[in-house]
């Protein structure tokens, strides 16, 4: 799989958290080629596991005319599965930090790699670390508790333990619609979109993956463009 390389100044964009500056895994000079490394590894795995090229494409040769976002618009989440997935990306952030050193040492060993590729051996890494890497911290006695992956609002709100799906089209794209038009497509889009996601997560809940997964639906309003 293509995937894009993202720079340590995207990763300053990360929402809800930001990686800590002042670890020392993050000072050390090949951190950007270890986390790439790992969320190609990651996105490799789960793109196949949750089949979601399939379910893409599903939204791509639907009759709806759904539009990609430009490359220039995108989160630095969608921007890295470009290549891949037009509409659905993968939106947890990626905490290499938490990796133990033997961990890292593995990971490591494919930085230099042109073409990263999954055999068996990568897919046990990636099931055995990948909780702990995209789970995000929070400060309290609680180990569970609701944030926010986008807005102040209810949608964006899941428990910091979930898998994160994300979907975006370019919503506000008219072509040559007629405003009458664009609201009608824009209505049959969004009546679309709500059953397909109900779908994606009612297929998600029973597949043996044991912690919450959540699909969630993204605008140019609740984004951080890269």
């Amino acid at each position: 799989m293509n995937f894009n390389y993202l720079e340590l100044k995207d990763l300053k964009k990360s929402f809800p958290n930001k990686p800590d500056i002042n670890n020392e895994i993050i000072k050390n000079e090949n951190y950007i080629k270890l986390y790439n490394t790992y969320r190609n590894f990651f996105s490799q795995y789960f793109i196949k596991v949750l089949n979601l090229k399939s379910k893409d494409n599903i939204i791509k040769k639907s009759n709806l005319n759904f539009n990609k976002i430009n490359s220039k618009d995108m989160d630095m989440y969608q921007y890295f599965t470009k290549e891949e997935l037009d509409y659905i990306y993968l939106r947890n952030n990626i905490y290499i930090e938490k990796l133990n050193s033997e961990e890292l040492d593995f990971l490591n060993k494919f930085i230099s790699y042109d073409d990263l590729r999954l055999d068996k051996q990568i897919e046990k890494f990636i099931e055995n670390t990948f909780q702990k890497v995209i789970f995000e911290e929070i400060p309290s006695d609680n180990k569970i508790a609701y944030i926010s992956y986008g807005t102040d609002s209810f949608e964006y709100y899941v428990t910091n333990n979930s898998f994160i799906i994300g979907l975006r089209e370019d919503t506000f794209f008219k072509g040559e619609l007629t405003d009458k038009e664009w609201f009608e497509q824009h209505k049959k889009k969004n009546e679309f979109l709500n059953v397909f996601i109900n779908n994606m997560e009612s297929e998600f809940r029973t597949m043996n993956i044991d912690i919450p997964i959540k699909v969630i639906l993204y605008s140019e309003y609740s984004v951080i463009k890269r």
